[in-house]
């Protein structure tokens, strides 16, 4: 007995083989494996709120689609050293998206160029690919291609708003785009098809360690004589019985989470970016991290703005990001995870405290915010495993 129903009618196709799926997994890991080590490595030193969220968002997918690619070329045999080393053009292309001097030339060349590559060689992968025999390498591609796209709209929003910036910037990016533009034609028409180095090894190259994170010119920029914590600061707003008097109190506290979100944002990424040896579980779990603040601090920016508050309204205070650059790895994990250190109880007492005056929301953050810390503690604790790649 058979079921019309569950046949696959659709057309047969040649489609990929074993060896041919190898080279252009093996060729998207390289691009994107670069993609998340230069992100982590900008988003310290990206003055802008606003472009370090959109690089915190989009470099937790992209380590999350390295992870799915490096186990789909196990699944294709692929073992030991993943997987040889990018062919000439590709690496003239890596090194090129590494010499960038300014971030505006590395996002116009990342969203311009780079991605639009990466959804054009996914889309002749996923059309060429046969329905049956490619199936578990299509449902990636689709699953892929859903989320490039989203970041493609992001990046080009982006880049049109610098081209409003002046002369100087304008050109910059259109150069930066030209220029990469010109190299990647030199692959082809679908990098996915580019000759692997096989017997080789690439390894991204880091940065210089950055001191201190950038902000805009309109952030002051100050240490604070008596650092204030989370708790202490609603503590304070709610010795304040009247709700103007509490929301006043409430901007302050808020704008100094706001302000430490994104430091520690800006300490997991360039954790990761100084270290390209380490394995990629590494790499992913510091990416999760960045993302993790990312959001909690466009939450806290979104509250704050419900308040009247907004960012830049207060000084901010960046010595956690100077302590923990001073400091080796293994040195500032633990530093790390010291600092993240929340008492879930008295947490938990402030939290109902809260919603008893109808500040659910803020109740809400404090949640959020104490699991959180109790999970990058935790795994703060657990990464100095990885920071050598198992043979």
């Amino acid at each position: 007995m058979r079921f019309d129903r569950i046949r696959d009618h659709r057309p047969v196709r040649t489609g990929f083989s074993i060896l041919d799926s190898r080279i252009r997994f093996g060729n998207y890991f390289h691009l994107m494996r670069e993609i998340v080590h230069l992100h982590n490595g900008w988003i310290a030193r990206v003055p802008a709120l606003d472009v370090k969220t959109l690089l915190g968002i989009h470099v937790y997918e992209d380590a999350t689609f390295v992870r799915r690619i490096r186990q789909h070329l196990r699944d294709l045999e692929v073992t030991g050293t993943f997987p040889s080393a990018p062919g000439d053009g590709l690496k003239v292309v890596l090194e090129a998206l590494n010499s960038y001097k300014t971030w505006e030339e590395y996002v116009a060349a990342i969203y311009s160029v780079i991605k639009p590559g990466l959804m054009d060689a996914w889309e002749s992968h996923f059309t060429a690919g046969d329905p049956l025999l490619n199936e578990p390498s299509q449902r990636l591609i689709a699953r892929f291609m859903q989320i490039t796209a989203q970041h493609i709209s992001g990046g080009i929003g982006l880049l049109e708003s610098l081209h409003q910036l002046g002369h100087d910037v304008s050109s910059r990016v259109q150069e930066a785009g030209s220029h990469m533009r010109t190299l990647w034609s030199r692959i082809g028409n679908d990098f996915g098809n580019s000759p692997l180095a096989v017997g080789e090894k690439y390894q991204p190259v880091a940065k210089p360690r950055l001191q201190a994170p950038r902000r805009e010119d309109f952030i002051t920029v100050e240490a604070q004589s008596k650092p204030q914590t989370f708790m202490l600061g609603l503590r304070e707003c709610m010795l304040e019985p009247e709700e103007a008097a509490f929301n006043e109190r409430a901007r302050v506290v808020l704008h100094a989470q706001l302000a430490e979100q994104i430091v520690w944002a800006e300490i997991y990424a360039v954790t990761s970016h100084e270290n390209p040896q380490a394995s990629w579980e590494f790499h992913e779990a510091l990416s999760r991290l960045v993302w993790d603040k990312i959001r909690h601090a466009q939450a806290i920016d979104k509250f704050l703005g419900s308040l009247g508050g907004g960012w830049g309204s207060q000084p901010v205070d960046v010595s956690h990001f100077s302590a923990a650059a001073a400091l080796g790895t293994k040195e500032r994990l633990a530093y790390i995870a010291k600092k993240h250190d929340m008492d879930a109880d008295r947490a938990a007492v402030m939290r109902d405290r809260l919603k008893d005056r109808n500040q659910h929301y803020l109740a809400n953050i404090l949640d959020h915010l104490t699991a959180e810390a109790d999970s990058h503690r935790r795994v703060c604790v657990t990464l100095t495993d990885h920071l050598t790649p198992a043979k």
